[in-house]
């Protein structure tokens, strides 16, 4: 019986003895995991102390309000507006867009747009395939310098607006936002109707009375309005040869005005000079004089420069230095290649050409007022016939005209629709403690920190546990 006291006994005490390391154990690791948290929220404060430090230090986050514009037309992404010109977004900050936000939200009375322009800034940004491509470039510029690299040109197709209260800090915040949304909509408007192709109908009678001219002057006017339609519709059909506006493509514009201009108006073109029509003789014979007089000192003014120009080619010599005058200043030229000679050769080519012009001009002005001396007084019934010609000529400009605006229209619709330039993504930053900006900035900054030191306390779990194991393996062994 005492035996088995005794041997109670020792078995109390040998599990008294695996019982006590195993909780020095359990209590370790329980004060490892607790210095783990502490390390985390340590740095968890670090991050936090540095967002303060940037969102209220010297340079602090001001209170802003942002929005985001976007163009997804064609030719966005290579800085061209829709036109085919070159884009700037500075436009965004004109008087024109400013003003017409402000009276927009009924601010005028308190700000105009020199107020606003310094508070405002705008910030492109790129897509992150595109931003990966440029960092590539790079590194393979910088790896290999010497050898050939080219790279597309990227642009931004997404823009930041950012009005800061630089302007007014006692803004409030409704009003702020309330005006970045309306520079958005107002730049979006502004865009819409400024880069596209423009084509304003004028109409004729709108810039002059035709009645004011004679018969010669008014065809004149008539040709000269025709041939500008007809130039810019050849250039909006190179542009684009396969729009349609209903059936119509520009091209037709051109043939229109071509068949006028060949037809009409050249037949009442020589109606009026075979028979010397005019309103008033006395007056169409001072205006030929008065051309004539015009075209003699052109012609003076042209054949000094050529005499001048002549003398230099004379007198030219390769590999020296001469000097030409002009007003007051002496221009130096270079005789090193013969791009000087060769300039001068076409310059004197130009001159001689123009004065043949000009001679010409003269002569037709001469033979005009030689026919009316020589005429008899056209009778009023041939005037009434020929101004009743011009009238119709004019009338078919007229129409000409405003066919063709509205085919600019519906061209600039199939160019820029209102969903091509959006406005979105309103944002607003407080500059306060609790804000969703300064929460945003505490976890880009504490973030990161809490994620590192997450990473090297598992490391060092990891580290540990290792430790511990590769110990009983050899403890057991030695057993």
């Amino acid at each position: 019986m005492n035996q088995s006291v005794k041997d109670n006994k020792s078995a109390i005490r040998s599990d008294a003895k695996t019982v006590k390391p195993a909780a020095k154990k359990k209590s370790a690791a329980t004060k490892r995991y607790l210095r783990y948290l502490t390390l985390i929220v340590i740095a968890g404060i670090i991050g936090v102390i540095i967002a303060l430090v940037k969102y209220f230090g010297p340079d602090k986050i001001k209170r802003n309000s942002s929005v985001t514009i976007q163009f997804t037309y064609d030719g966005a992404a290579k800085n061209q507006t829709p036109t085919g010109e070159k884009f700037s977004i500075d436009g965004i900050k004109s008087d024109q867009v400013l003003n017409d936000a402000i009276a927009s939200v009924g601010l005028s009375s308190k700000y105009t747009a020199e107020n606003l322009k310094s508070s405002i800034v705008v910030k492109g940004t790129y897509p992150a395939d595109v931003i990966d491509k440029i960092k590539d470039f790079n590194s393979l510029y910088n790896f290999s310098e010497s050898q050939d690299v080219t790279i597309d040109n990227y642009y931004p197709t997404m823009y930041s607006v950012v009005l800061y209260d630089d302007f007014d800090p006692s803004i409030s915040n409704s009003d702020m936002e309330k005006l970045i949304k309306a520079i958005g909509q107002t730049y979006k408007n502004y865009f819409i109707n400024n880069y596209i192709y423009s084509f304003s109908p004028e109409k004729i009678q709108d810039m002059l009375i035709l009645d004011n001219y004679d018969f010669a002057y008014r065809i004149r006017i008539i040709k000269l309005h025709l041939q500008g339609i007809k130039n810019y519709a050849s250039e909006m059909y190179e542009k684009d040869k396969a729009f349609r506006s209903g059936s119509q493509s520009f091209n037709d514009i051109v043939i229109k005005c071509r068949n006028l201009e060949n037809d009409s108006i050249s037949n009442i073109e020589a109606a009026v000079m075979t028979d010397v029509l005019s309103v008033s003789a006395a007056r169409l014979r001072n205006q030929y004089e008065y051309e004539i007089k015009l075209l003699e000192n052109e012609k003076t003014y042209k054949n000094a420069n050529l005499e001048e120009i002549n003398g230099l080619i004379d007198s030219y010599e390769l590999d020296g230095i001469m000097y030409l005058g002009s007003g007051d200043a002496m221009v130096k030229v270079d005789r090193n290649s013969k791009e000087t000679y060769e300039k001068l050769v076409e310059m004197k080519k130009e001159l001689t050409e123009r004065i043949v012009e000009i001679d010409s001009e003269i002569e037709k002005y001469n033979s005009f007022i030689t026919d009316m001396n020589a005429a008899s007084l056209s009778t009023e019934a041939k005037k009434t016939l020929i101004s009743g010609e011009i009238q119709k000529a004019y009338d078919k400009t007229v129409e000409i005209e405003k066919l063709f605006a509205d085919m600019i229209t519906d061209y600039n619709s199939s160019l820029v629709a209102e969903e091509s330039v959006n406005v979105k993504e309103n944002r607003f930053v407080s500059g306060k403690l609790f804000s969703a900006g300064f929460i945003v900035m505490a976890i880009k900054c504490a973030g990161p920190l809490c994620i590192i030191i997450m990473v090297l306390c598992s490391l060092h779990a990891f580290l540990v546990e290792r430790k511990k194991y590769n110990k009983e393996v050899q403890a057991a062994a030695q057993n």
